[in-house]
């Protein structure tokens, strides 16, 4: 049975990034299913219709006869379609809608994903927060930092599910000692980062609707 659905933004992100990106799925489309349609049975289609419930090895031998490999993962009703080079029914069906996530990031539930070299010309998955969604909670964060009880400032950071990336963890150390030299200047207790790491090891797993 193909699974292809994430339990949350979190877990989509990071399935996303380590199982697809880093292994050369750099093409993709995104879609939103509408209201009225029921998510399993849009899943189920899509599944059908690029023949993606296959094994490994189907999959692996389709690779080396020179076919692209194509995978799909959703989130509530927003969902990915994402692809290797090489050739496949999606690269005609999807022809306009495609971008490069090495040339155009993926935005999805706030986050950004891209891929990009680094140092040696060593190519890399980056994922941080997205910007316009960084600057929203900088500006919520930093206008509670001086006031609101440092529990609940806690429980706050553990409800975003941040992604287990470096990007994003550098982001939430920048907001932490933001939050941290108000909270000083107040006379405030500061804000432990031990205690708002996110949970590296992710959280939930994927799940198949697809009959």
């Amino acid at each position: 049975m193909y699974r292809c659905e994430a339990r949350n933004v979190s877990t989509f992100i990071r399935h996303l990034a380590v199982n697809y990106v880093s292994r050369g799925y750099f093409f993709y489309v995104q879609g939103e299913i509408p209201a009225h349609k029921d998510p399993a049975k849009v899943d189920a289609k899509i599944i059908e219709k690029y023949g993606l419930n296959i094994s490994k090895w189907q999959r692996a031998r389709q690779r080396r006869q020179g076919k692209a490999g194509v995978q799909y993962l959703r989130c509530l009703r927003r969902f990915v379609i994402s692809a290797t080079h090489g050739e496949h029914q999606f690269f005609e069906e999807e022809r306009s809608a495609v971008f490069d996530i090495r040339r155009v990031p993926l935005k999805f539930g706030g986050y950004s994903i891209s891929y990009r070299p680094g140092r040696r010309g060593r190519w890399f998955v980056s994922v941080r927060i997205e910007y316009a969604r960084f600057l929203q909670l900088k500006e919520y964060l930093l206008d509670r930092a001086r006031m609101a009880p440092v529990d609940d400032l806690v429980s706050e950071f553990r409800s975003f599910s941040f992604p287990p990336f470096a990007p994003v963890r550098w982001q939430v150390f920048f907001l932490v000692r933001r939050m941290n030299e108000l909270r000083r200047v107040a006379g405030r207790e500061i804000i432990p980062f031990a205690a708002v790491v996110p949970n590296w090891s992710g959280a939930g797993g994927l799940r198949s609707e697809a009959k």
